[in-house]
C-alpha cells in the first residue's frame, strides 16, 4: 500500500493560537472541513503515492524528527482514511455513492443558494 492524499484545498490557519492546516473538500464528501496539526500536515505532504507505509514512516521521522511505530502510523493512516482524506477504496465508494445520489435526484438544487445570491 502506498498512501496518497486525494485532491483537497489546503490553507494554513491559526487554531487556538497554534498553526494548523485547514483542508477543504471541493467534492463535499467531508462533513465540514478537516483541521490537522503541523506534524500531520508533514505526514500528508509525504503521502503522494510513491512511498510504502514503511518508507513513509522513515521519511516522516527524517522530515519531522518524530519517531512513529508501525502501529501508530497505521492508526493515523486509518483515521485519515476514515475521514476520506486518502485516495482509497473507501473514498472511491463514498464518491461513487455521492455521484449516484446526485444523478438520481429529480432536480439539481442551486449550489450557492443562500450563500452567494
Amino acid at each position: 500500500m502506498k498512501p496518497r492524499v486525494r485532491s483537497l484545498d489546503p490553507q494554513w490557519i491559526e487554531n487556538n493560537g497554534q498553526p494548523a492546516l485547514l483542508l477543504r473538500d471541493r467534492l463535499g464528501l467531508l462533513d465540514g472541513v478537516a483541521v490537522v496539526p503541523p506534524p500531520i500536515a508533514v505526514l500528508l505532504s509525504l503521502c503522494d503515492g510513491t512511498r510504502t507505509v514503511a518508507e513513509l514512516r522513515v521519511a516522516f521521522e527524517l522530515r519531522s524528527g518524530i519517531p512513529l511505530t508501525p502501529t501508530d502510523l497505521d492508526g493515523i493512516l486509518n483515521q485519515l482514511d476514515q475521514v476520506l482524506l486518502l485516495d482509497s477504496p473507501r473514498f472511491a465508494a463514498a464518491y461513487a455513492a455521492a455521484l449516484a445520489t446526485y444523478r438520481a435526484a429529480p432536480f439539481r438544487a442551486p449550489a450557492l443558494a443562500g450563500s452567494a445570491y
